[in-house]
């Protein structure tokens, strides 16, 4: 992916960019199968994915243990670690990309993100 002056311009100004539609659908729906393979290895819990995870959730422990591992998968680096993205982050004048930390899955849900425990939530 090529990105244009302005793009890598605010990226070094603000060190950060939001690609829109970076990631294409294919590679979305294979994360998301991934995912979902990950979750049925690691529970019995009957469902579909969002109910699984409801059940999971009640265990908290076990639930972000279970995001943390999938965030270290293979599937996950291997896009990371695509031409695609390894182009693009080149592209923004990193010539050795690497990760800090291992990434992050979030999970959007009302049903299942946890809430702090504070007065006047």
């Amino acid at each position: 992916m090529s990105l244009s002056l302005d793009v890598v311009s605010f990226y070094k100004e603000n060190g950060f960019i939001v690609l829109k539609q970076f990631i294409n659908e294919e590679e979305i729906q294979g994360l998301l199968h991934d995912f979902t393979m990950h979750v049925k290895r690691n529970t019995s819990v009957p469902g579909d994915l969002h109910d699984q995870l409801k059940v999971l959730k009640e265990d908290q422990d076990r639930y972000v243990n279970l995001l943390k591992a999938f965030a270290k998968s293979s599937s996950v680096y291997k896009l990371f670690f695509s031409e695609k993205f390894q182009n693009t982050l080149q592209s923004l004048g990193l010539k050795e990309p690497s990760f800090c930390t291992h990434p992050v899955t979030h999970v959007i849900s009302e049903d299942l993100c946890f809430r702090p425990n504070f007065i006047g939530w």
